[in-house]
């Protein structure tokens, strides 16, 4: 992939817009399949933007920024259907247990999405330490680029392919949620049946 320095912030810029210009994109997916079939999607495109990434030929800035864009597009389904999920989980913990957790999963989301980013950056950096990887030097053994390509690209794929693992069997889908939310409309109606009485017309 090797860019020059300055290819380099063009393609962070084409990967972040991206990620900022395809949320309605997303959002109407998620309409569409169901957030968690979404996100399953977003994962697979991920997957291939990586992969994509060892096939770009040395040097070529379309190329790289035709994958980044692809890459960086999928952060926004990344940021949005997680919390949409836990707010789903949320409403069937009220229909089952008659108590709103959704402060307490909104908490273990973001705890967990901040220890991962945390230990994924000082993982990755101690492991190409340990490579012998030196971006001071002026030059690179070939090992040393190896090891990143593997580190950048085969940690990114083997832990999003874990998910979309995950995600197969994720249990609350949108005909799931449905049926949640009409018994918790039910419930809220039967209660205020209880306390207000019959209506007078």
């Amino acid at each position: 992939m090797m860019l020059p320095r300055a290819h380099v912030s063009l393609v962070l810029i084409a990967h972040m817009s991206a990620a900022l210009l395809s949320a309605p994109i997303w959002m109407r997916i998620g309409q569409t399949l169901g957030q968690h079939q979404a996100i399953m999607l977003a994962v697979f495109l991920y997957i291939a933007s990586q992969l994509a990434l060892l096939a770009v030929p040395p040097g070529s800035l379309l190329m790289v920024s035709l994958v980044s864009l692809v890459g960086g597009s999928t952060y926004a389904a990344f940021a949005m259907f997680p919390r949409a999920m836990m707010a789903d989980i949320g409403d069937e913990e009220l229909l089952q247990r008659g108590a709103d957790p959704t402060w307490l999963l909104y908490s273990l989301l973001m705890g967990t999405w901040k220890v991962g980013q945390a230990a994924s950056v000082g993982l990755a950096f101690a492991l190409l330490a340990a490579l012998q990887f030196r971006p001071r030097d002026m030059t690179t053994s070939p090992a040393a680029v190896t090891a990143l390509y593997l580190i950048y690209v085969g940690g990114s794929v083997l832990l999003a392919s874990l998910s979309l693992i995950a995600l197969r069997r994720y249990p609350l889908t949108a005909r799931r949620h449905a049926q949640i939310r009409a018994a918790l409309r039910e419930r809220a109606d039967a209660t205020r049946y209880d306390k207000e009485g019959p209506a007078h017309g």
